[in-house]
């Protein structure tokens, strides 16, 4: 039977959203590195510099420099209807007659690729899925011709015994009658053509024998003789001079009442699959002591032929085997001797003391390059560049004690936290790989757990109070734990930024913890999955028990959200994990002692609530029918404190909703794919600047839009950090573009408390060197924030809100030495300085004095505006006197450009005249592209790096 190919329509209710609309919101790909895993590879036949890499969850990645530096590869599989399973590759394959033409396998379909990717099979949709395709292989001398097979080779399951070939490139697909069980897995294909173009000899792989046809897929014929059962893996082949030599991993399994009936490994065949033997020789095996242990012999799936030599074979372990004989080997007398080749394998953080696993998913070696192979599993990249006498990562780079990664981001992330006062500091939670801290603003990344965790290895919220800093996370045992309802969790807390830690779980019942600080009063709420709402007032002596009201729903909780006018207010949000109709949520308004459920909203899965910062009655809430296979949803709004709600967003799946802490009207809401399939999907973030009423999507140019969490950076309202299920964390920039905001007449008055005073001051000096729009300590709206702006507000400290604003030009007429110091001295006098006032007092002795500032911190401040086209301030200062040198970077590493300043006594180098500048031009006067930058200031024995962005 033939189909014809589905054109995949964009059927979306989308509110109010046009083109014209859209925001262009820069996005950066930031973490350690790795994390996860890499199922699919592919080398370029003719460069090995172009690699193509596929994660289980992440989609596809892609470098031309050979692992120096990545990139996503996601246009066509993220956003839109794509369910989440477009981001789990199984395999990818370049069209041997045309290396620009790429295929990935994922759990949702089959794609192809240029440019941006296009579904192209299976053609049919089964109960809102899409199959998954295990394998594709495209003919070796005409690209038009495709085989496509059914399954989750990962797993072994979702098999539908079906091989499809197309003869158009994908456009229709013929179902062909190999004779394999119903619900076989297509493991691997081979099209061999070795004597004409026409002539076509088939190889077929499965969990339920091989197969084999000659007249181009009309007849098959099992060819199993000499394997020792049915459950094949891999297959692959070898030509030369004519000859086929097949060769096949097959799967270890045996009686376990029967320790010598196990058997498995790589098999060989010369004779086109009439026979095959074993080549397995001495790969290890592991010793079988009682019917509880593993199979005696070592389970093996992906491997790779030198394409000159087929006696010369890389072999790896696979995921999920024991780790005490696991690795790489190689044999170059055709399988009769192996040698293991990775014990002088390079680790980055992935250190073999906390993850030691070094089992394979990948291993592929070039086709122009022999001696370069590339090796992945389970969160590890590694690279040979000499036939496997050497190893060295290629997923992370150091940056002192911490990591950068290199654009291969893996990881699924939680929460972010924010330090109150120190805006270079953030704390990042993962699932698997817990806790990692950021003290260089998001450039690099160091992990806080010492060693890899067993049940408790995901942190998936963070608090930290602004009062004193202190950390607080939630622990359990990540999206592992989802399937046995979140049976575990522990609340641990950090007095020194994550360094070390107490738990404080006592009273607490084991379960998944949100956690929520109430930063008004020190109290912190955890909503525990599973048993209900607990709360300390204490930082975690004690807990008490605040489910009053909750009744049976308490075992459902799973958001929680505290209305910041007034903290006694908490909305409180059910998830049943299945659609089980006991959704819905409650209310308390005397700090959880009793809780309401409200009516007027769906009894739905809630994922996300919000509350406007400004406005305690104005509530949303993301909802969708089923948590486990969503159809319908969307995002909800109550002007009433929850008596009533109308909802704003027609989307299957709102998994998250936040309201911006000082331009409320601005609301950010994501629609989250999920692993079914719903044509009404529209997944991405979302951005609405009237409050709900119309929409933007501002995730255009984010690599996944697979969002579990957002939060703006409070040290940057125009920056938005964006945590994805697979692709790490991401920020986004001027995500207020396009919205209008006039200054007030008196925007000295940067509180717009009537009175200008010390705390304007301050308000300033916390977002000193910031830039972009929206800026509130931005007093004379040149988009930057710095000593011009303290000036004015001192110009005026003490007045009252005045009719009209000078020119910054009159200000520096106009400036009145006492009002500076009288500023100064109450700056001074703050019992408890934040931050921002250090920061003010700074700039402001700088600019009394004039020469020879009191400085008494080196530091390197960030460069504005930022995106920039094509020029860039780059401001700093000086303890002592240095001679100063600015280097910039690109995202590999090399350096564009060097600027010599000489010389420079101590002070503040902050504005336009003092600050370093650059033209976007490289050493040899060369304008540079678009994307991200790293500039250092190397001052004396100081250095200090941060990040930037140049978009055209």
């Amino acid at each position: 039977m033939k189909f014809k190919s589905v054109i995949w329509r964009l059927s979306v209710f989308m509110i109010c959203i046009t083109p014209s609309t859209f925001a262009q919101v820069n996005w950066t790909s930031i973490g350690p590195g790795a994390g996860s895993f890499l199922m699919a590879s592919a080398i370029q036949p003719d460069n090995s510099d172009v690699i193509y890499l596929g994660g289980d969850i992440e989609g596809v990645f892609k470098t031309t420099d050979g692992g120096e530096s990545w990139r996503m590869m996601t246009n066509g599989l993220a956003g839109g209807n794509r369910p989440a399973g477009t981001y789990a590759s199984q395999e990818l394959v370049i069209d041997p007659t045309d290396f620009q033409t790429l295929y990935v396998c994922t759990w949702s379909g089959l794609y192809k690729s240029a440019e941006s990717w296009e579904f192209i099979f299976p053609t049919f949709i089964d109960e809102d899925e899409i199959p998954p395709v295990s394998f594709v292989a495209v003919h070796p001398n005409n690209g038009q011709i495709l085989y496509a097979g059914i399954g989750d080779a990962d797993h072994n399951s979702d098999g539908t015994g079906s091989l499809y070939r197309s003869e158009d490139g994908g456009t229709t697909w013929d179902l062909l009658d190999v004779g394999m069980d119903a619900e076989a897995v297509v493991h691997g294909i081979v099209v061999a053509s070795t004597r004409s173009p026409e002539e076509r000899r088939l190889f077929v792989s499965t969990n339920d024998g091989v197969f084999r046809s000659l007249d181009n897929g009309t007849t098959w014929t099992r060819i199993n003789a000499g394997l020792p059962h049915s459950n094949a893996r891999r297959l692959a082949y070898h030509i030369s001079n004519d000859q086929l030599v097949l060769f096949l991993t097959m799967k270890t399994q045996g009686d376990s009442a029967n320790p010598d009936s196990f058997s498995g490994g790589i098999y060989k065949s010369v004779d086109e699959g009439d026979n095959w033997v074993s080549i397995t020789g001495d790969l290890p095996a592991l010793p079988y002591e009682d019917p509880t242990d593993p199979p005696p012999f070592y389970d093996y799936w992906k491997f790779a032929i030198h394409p000159t030599n087929p006696d010369i074979i890389y072999i790896a372990s696979n995921i999920g085997g024991w780790e005490d004989l696991s690795g790489i080997h190689k044999t170059i007398d055709g399988g009769q001797h192996w040698t293991k080749i990775d014990n002088k394998i390079t680790y980055g953080w992935l250190d073999n003391v906390w993850w030691n696993d070094e089992n394979a998913s990948i291993l592929e070696i070039a086709p122009s390059h022999p001696d370069i192979l590339i090796v992945a599993g389970d969160a590890h990249l590694h690279k040979t560049t000499n036939a496997g006498q050497t190893w060295e990562q290629v997923y992370t780079r150091p940056v002192g004690n911490a990591w950068r990664g290199n654009g291969i981001e893996l990881m699924v992330t939680f929460d972010v936290g924010f330090h109150p006062t120190d805006a270079n500091i953030l704390y990042v939670a993962y699932d698997d790989m817990g806790l990692f801290r950021s003290d260089d603003g998001a450039i690099s990344f160091a992990r806080m757990d010492e060693v890899q965790l067993d049940e408790l290895d995901a942190v998936n919220s963070i608090a930290v109070d602004t009062a004193t800093g202190d950390l607080y996370v939630g622990r359990n045992g990540g999206t592992n734990d989802e399937a046995e309802g979140y049976r575990v969790g522990q609340v641990w807390k950090s007095l020194d930024k994550g360094e070390s830690w107490t738990v404080f779980s006592d009273g607490l019942p084991e379960g998944r913890p949100v956690l929520v600080m109430d930063n008004n009063n020190g109290v912190l709420y955890a909503a525990i999955y599973g048993q209900g709402v607990y709360k300390t007032s204490d930082g975690g002596q004690s807990w008490s028990n605040a489910s009053n009201g909750l009744g049976s729903d308490a075992v459902f909780v799973w958001t929680l959200v505290i209305d910041s006018t007034n903290s006694q207010t908490l909305y409180l949000g059910l998830n049943t994990l299945e659609g089980a109709g006991h959704g819905g949520i409650y209310k308390t308004s005397d700090g959880g002692q009793n809780w309401t459920r409200l009516d007027g909203i769906p009894s739905d899965d809630v994922l996300s609530l919000t509350v406007n910062p400004s406005n305690g009655q104005v509530v949303y809430a993301g909802m969708t029918d089923d948590y486990s296979w969503s159809t319908k949803g969307g995002l909800y709004k109550s002007e009433d404190g929850g008596s009533t709600w109308t909802q704003i967003l027609d989307q299957p799946r709102v998994a998250v909703t936040l309201v911006h802490p000082t331009q409320t009207d601005v609301i950010f809401a994501v629609s989250q794919p999920w692993w079914n399939y719903t044509a009404d999907l529209n997944s991405g973030l979302y951005r609405s600047l009237d409050g709900g009423q119309n929409w933007d999507l501002i995730s255009e140019n984010l690599g996944n839009t697979f969002i579990l969490f957002a939060r703006i950076n409070p040290h940057n309202p125009n920056q938005i950090y964006v945590g994805t299920h697979g692709s790490g964390l991401w920020i986004g920039e001027n995500i207020l573009t396009g919205l209008a905001t006039p200054k007030p007449a008196t925007p000295w008055d940067v509180n717009s408390d009537g009175v200008v005073n010390v705390f304007d001051l301050v308000l300033v000096g916390s977002q000193f060197g910031q830039s972009g729009t929206g800026l509130s300590g931005d007093v004379n709206g040149d988009s930057v924030v710095n000593v011009f702006d303290l000036v004015i507000v001192s110009s005026h400290f003490g007045e009252t809100t005045v009719a009209t604003a000078p020119s910054l030009a009159s200000n520096k007429q106009a400036v009145k030495n006492e009002k500076i110091r009288r500023a100064l001295a109450e700056l001074e006098g703050l019992a408890d300085r934040p931050h921002g006032a250090t920061i003010a007092i700074e700039a402001l002795r700088a600019w009394l004095t004039n020469a020879n500032p009191i400085v008494t911190e080196t530091k390197l401040l960030r460069n504005y505006p930022n995106p920039f086209n094509p020029e860039t301030w780059m401001p700093y200062q000086l303890a002592s006197d240095a001679e100063v040198e600015i280097a910039i970077y690109d995202i590999k590493g090399a350096l564009v450009r060097q600027l010599v300043l000489g010389h420079r006594a101590t002070g503040y180098y902050v504005n336009r005249e003092r600050a370093a500048y650059w033209d976007g031009r490289s050493n040899t006067g060369e304008l540079v592209s678009s994307g991200l930058y790293f500039y250092q200031l190397t001052a004396g024995d100081f250095t200090a790096v941060k990040r930037m962005a140049i978009l055209k």
